[in-house]
């Protein structure tokens, strides 16, 4: 246990016997499951304090727009649309990637890769 950790139990510690800690809203039950699983390590704290600030981090927020995109892409017939979507789906694929969560939009892509490989290579053999 590093100082740091140390002065943190120690403060903990000193609040519970003073009391500061009892009657707070939530006490005796669990902490809620929070789902951190695809978060790296070093980005969960960041991402805790954004979520307990009502602000989604942008990777999410590009994660959610990624989403979306590749909904459109699978229902969209103009080949000019395809373009435009796959051009902001590279985007945001670079977006997560420097975000260090590049294995969360592969894990998106792939929910999609089924519908995608059906709507665009099924075509070309409609063809």
């Amino acid at each position: 246990m590093n100082a740091f950790d140390r002065i943190v139990e120690e403060r903990i510690r000193a609040a519970a016997e003073r009391g500061d800690l009892s009657g707070l809203p939530g006490e005796g039950k669990p902490l809620p499951d929070e789902d951190m699983a695809m978060v790296p390590e070093e980005m969960r704290l960041v991402v805790r304090i954004l979520r307990n600030a009502g602000i989604p981090p942008p990777a999410i927020a590009s994660l959610k727009e990624l989403r979306g995109l590749v909904e459109n892409l699978v229902e969209t017939p103009d080949e000019a649309s395809r373009r435009r979507i796959l051009r902001r789906l590279d985007v945001l694929v670079v977006r997560l990637e420097a975000a260090g969560l590049a294995h969360v939009g592969n894990v998106a892509l792939s929910e999609y890769r089924d519908a995608l490989i059906e709507r665009f290579v099924g075509a070309r053999s409609d063809r």
